[in-house]
């Protein structure tokens, strides 16, 4: 297996000082009918943060108790924190059961697209 070195920049497991849990990544917030837009500007951001992979599954989360195991943790708790601030505040508390950011942003698309949860904000 390949050694992680989340200090090379051109690592997945790589996170900036700037990256922040706690700020959105982008401008677009999800709001139920704007699905498609939100979907392709979320993959831009996570193209351009070297992320994508996490959600693709080309970056697979690496066996329990190996060194690269808690990399991975760590680049999932952050993706859960910019797709939850990608969300429009109606909609989070919808979506606080994200724990795996590649298995729930596939379960969030399919409650999304398919219609398995009304996710449109009326005021």
């Amino acid at each position: 297996m390949t050694e992680i070195k989340p200090t090379d920049f051109s690592s997945p497991y790589y996170l900036s000082n700037s990256d922040n849990p706690g700020v959105g990544i982008m401008g677009v917030k999800l709001a139920g009918a704007n699905y498609w837009t939100w979907s392709k500007a979320m993959s831009n951001a996570l193209r351009a943060k070297n992320k994508a992979g996490f959600i693709d599954g080309s970056t697979p989360k690496p066996k329990e108790g190996t060194s690269g195991n808690g990399f991975w943790e760590q680049c999932n708790s952050m993706l859960i924190g910019w797709i939850f601030n990608s969300l429009d505040p109606n909609l989070q508390p919808s979506v606080t059961y994200i724990t795996n950011a590649p298995s729930d942003v596939g379960r969030l698309e399919a409650e999304v697209f398919l219609g398995k949860r009304d996710l449109d904000t009326t005021d």
